[in-house]
């Protein structure tokens, strides 16, 4: 049996699990990636994975688990939603990852351009973009669940990525 932790999967010779609403997603994308080349991989992702038919901002545009481009994008972006928005470093992911920081600083950015600390912002941000449009839970209760140090921290961060309050991005992308 093999056990994925940064991915919440267990396998063995004739089963597989998950966890999670998406948990079938790295279930698939293990045993994809079991017989085809990472550019096929990307491919197949783009061609027959449907898109989410949600409007979102475009700071979260190409963000969801499955669009991202490398296995260890994928294992950041898992970690990063596991996680409390507080409890989350560059060292801390390094670690998890048995890398240095400097060494994840330098992947990440290589693969997004982006610094690794704006690139895990990004996705604990999206995080508080889907549950301001799929749910009605307060916004204070958002930032807590999702383990921000503080309610207007998490709505000051928001703003600078969006140009949006919580309250306004709620309000122009709610589903409900």
């Amino acid at each position: 049996m093999r056990i994925h932790p940064l991915r919440n999967c267990i396998f063995n010779e004739s089963d597989a699990t998950a966890s999670g609403v998406n948990g079938y997603l790295p279930i698939a994308q293990t045993l994809i990636e079991r017989h085809v080349s990472a550019t096929v991989f990307h491919d197949l992702n783009r061609l027959m994975v449907l898109p989410r038919p949600t409007q979102s901002h475009d700071a979260f545009q190409s963000l969801s688990l499955i669009e991202q481009p490398s296995q260890l994008l994928r294992r950041v972006h898992t970690l990063v939603q596991g996680l409390s928005a507080n409890q989350i470093t560059v060292q801390r992911l390094a670690d998890e990852l048995g890398m240095s920081e400097r060494t994840l600083a330098r992947k990440v950015r290589d693969e997004t351009g982006t610094a690794a600390a704006t690139y895990t912002r990004r996705i604990k941000l999206s995080q508080v973009s889907e549950r301001l449009t799929l749910t009605s839970a307060p916004i204070k209760m958002i930032s807590d669940e999702l383990g921000f140090s503080s309610d207007s921290n998490m709505r000051r961060m928001f703003k600078e990525l969006t140009e949006l309050t919580p309250a306004q991005y709620r309000q122009r992308f709610a589903r409900f």
